[in-house]
């Protein structure tokens, strides 16, 4: 999403016109309305948590299924996302990553998400959202403040660790190649 990204470095941009080159908590918290739109925006569509365990309190009945006392039940944080009154579309297509990523609708409390868990809900709630949250802002934030940007990415290489268990040995494999990196912030 270029606009998006310009919009981040525009905000970034000002805010070093404004305040200098130090980034601070209470700029990152009060003054980067759009980036924190972004951020959410990306965790609305592609939820970092699948879900969160809990157990039936009683047997239930849902949708013709009986849930036995004391089975575990799985909250799925997307079907959550994606059945949001003020967000949904019949066609779906306000979860597509390309069609439904609207960073803007967070910025309004009519357009707002009313149905938001990518870190759980009550007292299960993660514990280290706040410091996820202040993590992703930072660092794109400095992404945004020291790089020359461009949408031509071929020139980028990456290098990969993958690390696969096999029997109690860690075995690493670095993996070379040309690619596009993609950040869903």
């Amino acid at each position: 999403h270029p606009n998006a990204w310009k919009n981040i470095v525009k905000e970034q941009t000002d805010l070093q016109s404004r305040h200098g080159e130090t980034l601070t908590k209470s700029q990152i918290d009060n003054d980067c309305p759009y980036l924190d739109a972004v951020i959410k925006e990306t965790m609305r569509i592609r939820p970092i948590s699948g879900g969160a365990p809990r157990l039936a309190k009683d047997t239930l009945v849902l949708d013709g299924y009986q849930i036995p006392k004391g089975w575990p039940i799985l909250f799925n944080v997307r079907v959550t996302h994606e059945n949001d009154a003020v967000t949904k579309k019949d066609d779906g297509s306000h979860m597509d990553i390309v069609k439904g990523f609207v960073p803007e609708r967070w910025l309004s409390a009519a357009t707002r998400p009313v149905e938001y868990v990518p870190f759980g809900a009550g007292p299960r709630y993660c514990l280290g959202a706040n410091l996820a949250m202040t993590e992703m802002k930072v660092f794109i934030a400095q992404l945004a403040r020291s790089e020359e940007h461009t949408s031509d990415s071929s020139h980028i290489t990456t290098s990969y660790a993958v690390f696969c268990l096999k029997k109690k040995k860690i075995k690493q494999q670095q993996i070379k190649k040309k690619t596009t990196i993609t950040i869903y912030i």
